[in-house]
C-alpha cells in the first residue's frame, strides 16, 4: 500500500499533475446578472400586500443527469484544469461489465437508484416542458443497458423489457400524486390558485394545474401498448408484468430480447447499417432475424416465437447453442 504523501509526491513531481476538487458554480454572464436583477425587482413589486399568496413558482428548468458528489472526499488529478462531470449511467455500464452486475435485476435497481432518481427530480415542475426529449434520450440509453438491445430497437419495447414504465407516464403519475396531496391539504395557500387558476398567457405554457389528477399508470400503459404498431407486440399481454427470462445470464438475456424485437446483428441489418458487405446467410438466403429463427436449414428453431418469449427449456438450449452472436 502506498501512503498518501507518496501519492501526492508522485503525481506532483514525477507526473506533473495538479490536484483539483470538483466544484459546481452558476454560469452567470453580465446579461444574466442584469436580467436577474430586473426580474427580482419585478417580483418584489408583485409580492406587495397579500398578492404573494397567489404566486405559484413553476416553470421549466434544466436538469443534468449527474449524481451528487462530495467535494471533500475526492481529489482528481489532471494535467490542467478541466470541467468533468460524473455520469450515473457510467455506474450502470460498469455494473454491466462486472460479473456481479450483469443480471437484469441488478442493472434495473442500479438504474432506478442512480439514473431515474436524478432524471425525475422535481418532475412535476418540468414534465410538461418541450425539452423532456433530452431526458428521455438518456433514459432510453439506460434501458438499453438493462435489456442488452441495440440502438435501432423500437423504443416502445424498452420499457417493457426493462420492467420500468415509460418515462412520460412516470412523470405524469408523479404530477398526479403531487396535485392530490396538495388538494388534500386545504390549509395550503396554493389551493386558492388551483381553485381559480390564472389564465394561460402563452400557448407554449402547460401549467401543472391542467394535469389530470386521477392517473392510472398501469391502465394507461396497457392502452398505449394495445395501440402500438411494432413487430411481435402480440407476445405481450400486459406490459406491466415482468418479461420472462429476467434472471438469465447476460448473453442469453440480450440474445432473447433481440429475437423478441426482431432487431439484432443478422447480416441483413448489418448490411443495412453499412457494417457488413454481404446480407446473405451461409445457406445462401438473405439472413434476416426471421430467417434465422424459421427458415435457415442450419439454425432454425423447431418451436414458435412464443416458446422463445416464454423461455422454455428447448428455446433456451437453442439460444445457448446458436453460432451467430446476435
Amino acid at each position: 500500500m502506498i501512503i498518501m504523501s507518496s501519492v501526492h509526491r508522485i503525481g506532483k513531481k514525477e507526473l506533473n499533475l495538479n490536484s483539483y476538487k470538483l466544484q459546481k458554480v452558476h454560469l452567470l454572464t453580465d446579461a444574466n446578472k442584469r436580467q436577474r436583477l430586473e426580474r427580482c425587482r419585478q417580483l418584489k413589486i408583485r409580492a406587495t400586500g397579500q398578492r404573494w399568496e397567489r404566486i405559484l413558482f413553476t416553470d421549466e428548468k434544466l436538469f443534468k443527469l449527474e449524481q451528487v458528489h462530495s467535494h471533500q472526499n475526492d481529489s482528481n488529478w489532471f494535467a490542467e484544469a478541466s470541467d468533468p462531470w460524473l455520469d450515473p449511467q457510467a455506474a450502470c455500464l460498469e455494473a454491466g461489465w462486472s460479473g456481479w452486475g450483469r443480471a437484469a435485476d441488478t442493472l434495473r435497481t442500479t438504474a432506478l437508484a442512480l439514473v431515474y432518481s436524478v432524471a425525475e427530480y422535481c418532475a412535476p415542475v418540468w414534465e410538461r416542458s418541450s425539452h423532456t426529449d433530452s431526458i428521455d434520450a438518456q433514459l432510453n440509453q439506460t434501458m438499453r443497458l438493462i435489456t442488452g438491445n441495440m440502438r435501432p430497437t423500437p423504443i416502445d419495447w424498452l420499457p417493457y423489457l426493462s420492467n420500468i414504465a415509460p418515462p412520460d407516464l412516470r412523470r405524469k403519475k408523479s404530477t398526479s400524486n403531487l396535485l392530490s396531496k396538495i388538494k388534500a391539504n386545504t390549509k395550503l395557500p396554493i389551493n386558492t390558485v388551483l381553485e381559480i387558476p390564472p389564465p394561460t398567457r402563452l400557448i407554449s405554457r402547460n401549467p401543472a394545474w391542467v394535469a389530470d389528477e386521477n392517473v392510472d399508470l398501469k391502465e394507461e400503459w396497457r392502452n398505449r401498448w394495445s395501440n402500438l404498431a411494432i413487430a411481435n407486440k402480440d407476445l405481450v399481454e400486459d406490459p406491466n408484468t415482468k418479461p420472462p427470462g429476467y434472471n438469465l445470464p447476460r448473453r442469453t438475456w440480450s440474445t432473447l430480447n433481440r429475437i423478441r424485437t426482431s432487431t439484432g446483428r443478422c447480416n441483413y441489418l448489418l448490411n443495412k447499417w453499412n457494417m457488413s458487405p454481404d446480407q446473405n446467410c451461409d445457406c445462401g438466403q438473405i439472413q434476416t432475424m426471421h430467417h434465422i429463427l424459421r427458415d435457415c436449414p442450419r439454425r432454425f428453431f423447431q418451436g414458435t416465437l412464443g416458446d422463445i418469449h416464454r423461455c422454455t427449456e428447448e428455446a433456451l438450449e437453442w439460444i445457448r447453442h446458436l453460432d451467430i452472436p446476435l
